[in-house]
């Protein structure tokens, strides 16, 4: 399965133009606990949007898999994988296990995790996630 993701979550506001929350450590660290949980929330929902999209929609229950996130930032800036795809990784796999997808996100069902450079995209920024059964024992 490879899913598109988005590097950010929307955030509608009612008086002013609508919030985006980028998932990265330095943003994360300093957000109040009810922003992340609606991030949360909203990034699910665009989860749930590259599902749909997704042409090889696979449910893997408690299969062992490999999640593998290839960004796809939209400068030619310095930029430190360690500081965006775990907090991308988190959302997404917290989402695929709420939208059924994965029986939860633990060791035991993800058993490798590998996060890539990919290429500047400046008109479509992105984190790509592909996830493939691995048949690897405890």
């Amino acid at each position: 399965m490879k899913l598109s993701l988005p590097l950010f979550a929307v955030l509608p506001r009612k008086t002013k133009a609508d919030k985006k929350v980028y998932l990265n450590l330095n943003v994360f660290k300093t957000l109040h606990h009810r922003t992340i949980a609606d991030a949360k929330i909203r990034y699910k929902e665009s989860v749930r949007e590259a599902l749909f999209l997704c042409e090889d929609r696979d449910r893997y229950g408690s299969d062992r898999v490999r999640a593998s996130y290839t960004l796809f930032p939209a400068s030619k800036r310095r930029i430190d994988l360690q500081n965006v795809l775990p907090v991308v990784a988190k959302f997404t796999e917290d989402a695929l296990v709420c939208l059924g997808v994965l029986d939860d996100d633990d060791s035991k069902v993800i058993a490798e995790v590998v996060y890539r450079f990919g290429a500047v995209d400046k008109s479509n920024p992105r984190a790509e996630l592909v996830i493939e059964r691995t048949f690897e024992e405890l």
